[in-house]
């Protein structure tokens, strides 16, 4: 195991809610005693959150209780705090399981071409690297084609704020400095090539 997303710029791409369901799955992780992310700590997680009335990942929270008593949990956690940065306080280790997740995760929001990482395509990574959870999603609708099509159907519905160029340019840091070290050197070839 290693410690794992303790770095803001981890986050960058994260959605609020993706955030917070981090947040409630690291807590979920320190409630069990070990601190380790792993693949049900996530999918916990993803079952804080309160959706509208007409969102269709409501589901989620309102069968979040019954799951509990399915995989043998504690009651959720009384006081989260939806505050995502504080996230970035825990020192915590992720699962190689979960951190696969994560990975499919930011992989499906670069399939859907969009640049946010929102909990639809966590809820992807987690339905692509557990049989037992994807079951258990399948038995209320949520297989992987209907959280895909859900997820596209939410964007729609509840579009996401472009993300800023200093938020994009966090997610590439040697971006800029790439981009100096390349027009200084055609700046030398153009003025070695005209010196001629």
């Amino acid at each position: 195991m290693r410690v794992g997303l303790p770095i803001r710029r981890n986050f960058v791409r994260y959605t609020p809610d993706a955030k917070y369901a981090l947040y409630c799955g690291v807590l979920e992780s320190y409630a069990r005693g070990d601190g380790i992310l792993t693949l049900q700590d996530l999918f916990f997680g993803l079952t804080y959150k309160r959706h509208a009335n007409d969102c269709g990942f409501r589901t989620l929270n309102d069968k979040g209780d019954d799951w509990r008593l399915e995989f043998s949990r504690a009651p959720r956690i009384v006081h989260t705090p939806e505050h995502p940065k504080l996230l970035t306080r825990y020192r915590y280790k992720v699962s190689a399981e979960a951190k696969r997740a994560l990975q499919f995760a930011a992989q499906e929001a670069s399939r859907n071409r969009v640049f946010w990482i929102d909990t639809d395509h966590l809820q992807c990574g987690i339905i692509a690297h557990d049989d037992q959870i994807a079951k258990l999603l399948e038995t209320v609708g949520y297989s992987m084609e209907q959280t895909q099509a859900l997820g596209a159907s939410g964007r729609l519905k509840y579009p996401v704020k472009p993300p800023s160029l200093r938020t994009r340019l966090a997610v590439f840091p040697l971006l800029i400095p790439a981009i100096a070290f390349l027009a200084a050197f055609v700046a030398a070839v153009t003025y070695l090539h005209y010196q001629q």
